[in-house]
């Protein structure tokens, strides 16, 4: 929970940084299965780049009009030669890098390794402090 609200504290400070250069910091998502585990999450539509927040269970994917959910330690292997640092954040903290943007989608095409969402409830962590 700690680095949760430690994110949501930095996001403001990420989003006007980063607001020039057409970069989303994406929110947290929270997950929950059929037995009412909850997992963290958060939700990338394709074409933009991103700042992912730290320690995620998984990333919920929407590119064009699909919708995948994979496992965040298999999206970092697969793409981790186009994910890169965020300058002045912990390590946890990942970015597609902008130039790199088009060849994600081309791996993530290829790559079978996604779970059915409709097997999860999903909440925005947004919502719950509301």
């Amino acid at each position: 929970l700690t680095y949760v609200l430690y994110y949501e504290g930095k996001k403001e400070e990420l989003e006007i940084h980063y607001k020039d250069e057409d970069i989303n910091v994406l929110d947290y998502l929270i997950l929950r299965d059929s037995n009412n585990k909850a997992y963290l999450s958060c939700e990338y539509i394709f074409d933009l780049v991103a700042i992912f927040p730290p320690n995620l269970d998984y990333i919920y994917i929407k590119p064009k009009g699909v919708k995948i959910l994979v496992k965040y330690e298999e999206f970092k292997k697969e793409l981790s030669r186009f994910l890169t640092n965020v300058a002045g954040c912990p390590d946890t903290y990942k970015m597609i890098e902008p130039l790199k943007l088009n060849k994600v989608w081309k791996v993530l095409k290829k790559v079978k390794w996604h779970e059915e969402i409709d097997n999860y409830n999903i909440v925005y962590y947004k919502d719950l402090i509301d």
